[in-house]
């Protein structure tokens, strides 16, 4: 079994910068949610952004629009970390479901 995750860019401190960075993680969400459904995992960048949209001041470098400092980098590894978890928690309890006899439960 091939398990692959794909990460959005994440956004930038810069409004222009992020529409086109946006957009792009829209499309290729789009495009893996339509051909590869339940293969690819896309991760997003929601928990990276702040009440306007851009990258959290509190997860970049100092006077960096653009980079993760030390902060952002141990939430970007913590979150990748959890998504990995959790699709391989669901895929077990699914195999768990399909491995089980036709008839009965649990014994």
């Amino acid at each position: 079994n091939i398990k692959v995750f794909v990460s959005a860019v994440l956004p930038s401190r810069l409004p222009k910068m992020n529409r086109n960075i946006m957009t792009f993680n829209r499309l290729v969400s789009e495009m893996l949610g339509s051909r590869f459904n339940e293969t690819v995992w896309h991760i997003g960048v929601g928990h990276f952004l702040d009440n306007r949209g851009l990258l959290s001041m509190k997860l970049t470098r100092n006077g960096d629009d653009i980079h993760l400092g030390n902060h952002g980098i141990a939430k970007f590894v913590r979150c990748v970390k959890q998504w990995v978890y959790v699709r391989e928690r669901q895929e077990r309890a699914r195999q768990r479901k399909t491995n089980q006899p036709v008839g009965g439960g649990p014994t």
